[in-house]
């Protein structure tokens, strides 16, 4: 019996066989993707109260997709002002733009002992109790709903402070993408995001 005919090769990717748009929307994520045929992406997904977004440039690397942002300016916490405080605790506030609630933020405090203390922060901020002999060195802001956590901001180390900070949120919700690979697959194009896997496949007006 003649042996059969070789399996013809599969083609590579292309940026032409690729470019288009894609839907990766699953249970409680709206995501889209779009891939230029002139090497630039868009990228957006909406999940729960996060909304985020990206564009920059796009190329096919063997079996994966890379997206590369545009330049991203990531937001970052200032210090306004300090004042030491009579008692022992920690009063800590934090200027917001319009429409942002300080309850979307957390604080880490850090201790000259090497303690840490994690608080949330409360619709006025944070008032904190401190021990007799506890010292605050540092606080630390994170916003979890965007995954960002700022610089550790120093403090004097008094009995008690009183600090005001603020929130510039300058290109918040906009992805910075470097070589993030999306693997080609039969089902559409793999992202890795928040811990789970969104399958973009091709709309089907593409």
């Amino acid at each position: 019996m003649a042996d059969p005919p070789p399996a013809a090769p599969v083609a590579a990717p292309t940026p032409a066989g690729l470019a288009g748009r894609y839907d990766g929307g699953q249970m409680e994520i709206a995501a889209e993707l779009d891939l230029g045929s002139d090497g630039r992406f868009h990228y957006a997904l909406s999940y729960g109260a996060l909304d985020e977004e990206a564009q920059g440039g796009w190329l096919v690397d063997g079996a994966q997709v890379r997206l590369t942002s545009d330049t991203v300016t990531p937001p970052r916490f200032a210090l306004v002002a300090t004042q030491p405080l009579p008692a022992h605790r920690l009063r800590l506030t934090l200027d917001l733009p319009a429409g942002m609630d300080q309850q979307y933020f957390d604080v880490r405090v850090r201790l000259a002992s090497g303690r840490t203390i994690d608080r949330q922060l409360g619709e006025h901020g944070l008032d904190l109790p401190l021990g007799p002999t506890d010292r605050v060195v540092s606080v630390q802001l994170q916003l979890p709903v965007y995954d960002f956590q700022g610089d550790a901001i120093p403090l004097p180390a008094a009995p008690g402070v009183s600090v005001r900070l603020r929130f510039d949120p300058n290109d918040l919700g906009h992805v910075a993408f470097t070589h993030t690979p999306l693997l080609i697959g039969p089902d559409g194009l793999a992202l890795e995001r928040y811990g789970r896997t969104l399958t973009f496949r091709r709309s089907p007006a593409e």
